[in-house]
């Protein structure tokens, strides 16, 4: 972090590095699932959870602990819990928008992951498969026009009166359409998960995917992505 902040360019990396002056770390190496749970953590899993269950769990981050405790301290405050308010200028296709965010879903692992707090340490599980697409859809095109965000604030404080319950994920969504050419995106997440530079990627992922669905377009084929149990291992060599 220090070389960026040193160097902010890519130039300016590529000169110090072409020099010697960066220090050069080795890759961490692709991890096997539950590779960073103790003997006894596994053990526990494999009487909760049927074999196919989960795809992975690893413990959480040093940030990701900070946040949920501070979250929890200040229960009543709702902090670190976040609306983020997406308009798509597109027709509404319910069967797409579906299939652009279950895509989505088996890309990322975060989507499909919930946190465990009952044991020794705080884990993230992933979900092998999230079982059932939960997504509110709310019809306010033959509401008035003043009327038609009162829906949309509604489910705000609907959500956010009941929280958002870790053990069972770290995000809710719901769509609201306001035209037949027009429908707002809404998701209610937790930072502990979700930072905005992540939020607004998945976003443009998500209207990526729904334009070439609606298109008849194929989607692409992506590599498979690293893990973020590397990042828990290269914190755990770090501390």
């Amino acid at each position: 972090i220090k070389d960026l902040f040193a160097r902010p360019t890519i130039k300016a990396l590529s000169v110090a590095l072409d020099a010697g002056q960066l220090e050069v770390h080795e890759p961490v190496p692709i991890l096997a699932p539950f590779a960073l749970l103790s003997a006894e953590e596994q053990a526990v899993l494999a009487d909760q959870y049927a074999v196919d269950q989960l795809e992975d769990a690893y413990p959480l981050s040093k940030l990701q602990q900070g946040i949920i405790l501070l979250a929890e301290k200040q229960r009543s405050l709702n902090v670190y819990l976040n609306f983020h308010l997406y308009q798509f200028d597109e027709r509404w296709d319910e069967k797409y928008f579906k299939e652009a965010l279950i895509y989505l879903i088996n890309k990322h692992a975060v989507l499909r992951s919930f946190y465990d707090m009952s044991g020794e340490r705080p884990l993230q599980l992933i979900l092998r498969k999230k079982p059932e697409l939960d997504l509110q859809i709310f019809d306010s095109r033959f509401i008035i026009d003043d009327e038609k965000d009162k829906t949309l604030m509604d489910w705000q404080q609907s959500e956010l009166k009941k929280g958002l319950d870790l053990r069972h994920g770290v995000w809710k969504a719901s769509v609201h359409r306001y035209a037949e050419n027009r429908f707002v995106f809404a998701m209610f997440t937790h930072h502990a998960s979700w930072d905005g530079w992540s939020t607004e990627s998945f976003i443009a992922e998500l209207y990526l995917i729904f334009n070439l669905l609606i298109r008849g377009k194929k989607l692409p084929v992506d590599a498979s992505l690293p893990s973020f149990n590397q990042v828990i291992a290269l914190e755990q060599m770090a501390v």
